[in-house]
Formats: C-alpha cells, structure tokens, sequence
C-alpha cells in the first residue's frame, strides 16, 4: 500500500506484511488501545530459519504491537497535564491519555525456530538461497537439535513506548553527531 491509497483495514491481504496503519489500527481502535499479540505468520513474509507450521502456510513467529503512548488518567492528575493529548478509556473502562505523534508498534518480536533439517533445506530451495552458503547453519541441525525459540525486545522503542518520546532516534543513549563514533 502506498501512502497516497487511502487507509482501510479491507486492504490487507493473506500473504501481505502488516503496514504501520494496519499495526495502529490494530492496537488502538479493534482492541482499544491494548498490547496485541500476533502469531502465525504466513511464512512467505519470515525468515528461512522460522519453525513452519502443520498447516504448510504459516510460522510460529509473533509480534507484540503496542498502541500510542499511554498513561493512566490518574498518573496525568498527579504530574499535570505537560503533554497536549487525547483522552479516551480503553476495554477496561481505565481513562487513558495518549500522545498522538508517538507510535512504537511492534515492541517484541519473535519466532520458534525450525529444527527439523528436511524443512530447513526445502525452504532454502524455495527461497532459492544457496545452501553452501548456509552450510554451517544447516551443520547446527544436521546432527540433531531441540525445538528452540528466540525474541528481541528493542530497548528504543520500549524507551519510547514508556516515556512518549515522539521520535525513537531521540531514544538512543548516546550522542549522535557526526564525528563522534570511533569504530
């Protein structure tokens, strides 16, 4: 979707990746302004290494989206209103403020990964990847392994996502002025 087509959830499509307005729309108006979590991928979107599903069409990967920030009402009492946001009260009848130009989105993301080497081979085939450059990838499965996952919490954006920073470069602990990294 481009930034010209109008907005609609109608427009996302199986097999197509989730787009930021798709994310928010998720998060803050089908769930209120709650976390969400996503799972079952369709694997033409993942990574090779992702643990396909019985089902042939899906992964075992997930997202964690959040919406805007918010805070309790209560907290905004407290503090004062500092920040110009909107109100609203999410499922949980608690009066939320949210600052409309900070977005996080996804905050967590992760996947099993796939243990059997036959699908890892196969998926290399169909991704049409070369498998002597993978060959030290498919050495960790060849001798067998355990059904194994991973995920990343991006500390940025969890920064973001607890302090309303508006922009996540402004999230990054150190300087960042040209010149000033060494390696």
């Amino acid at each position: 979707m481009s930034q010209t087509d109008c907005f609609c959830i109608d427009c996302v499509k199986w097999g197509c990746d989730l787009q930021s307005e798709h994310e928010r729309y998720i998060t803050e108006e089908a769930y209120g302004g709650c976390p969400v979590i996503i799972r079952d991928y369709p694997k033409e979107i993942k990574a090779f290494y992702m643990r396909q599903n019985d089902d042939g069409k899906t992964v075992a990967a997930m997202d964690m989206l959040v919406p805007r920030w918010v805070i309790p009402q209560k907290v905004i009492d407290v503090y004062c209103c500092w920040r110009k946001g909107l109100y609203g009260t999410n499922m949980n009848g608690i009066t939320w403020v949210v600052n409309p130009e900070s977005y996080v989105g996804e905050l967590i993301g992760g996947s099993q990964r796939e243990e059997r080497l036959e699908y890892l081979e196969t998926r290399l085939d169909d991704l049409k990847l070369d498998k002597d450059t993978y060959w030290w990838y498919l050495d960790l499965r060849r001798y067998g392994s355990v059904p194994h996952a991973g995920f990343g919490l991006g500390f940025e954006r969890l920064v973001q996502f607890a302090t309303g920073i508006e922009n996540i470069r402004d999230t990054i602990p150190f300087p960042r002025t040209p010149g000033s990294a060494e390696f």
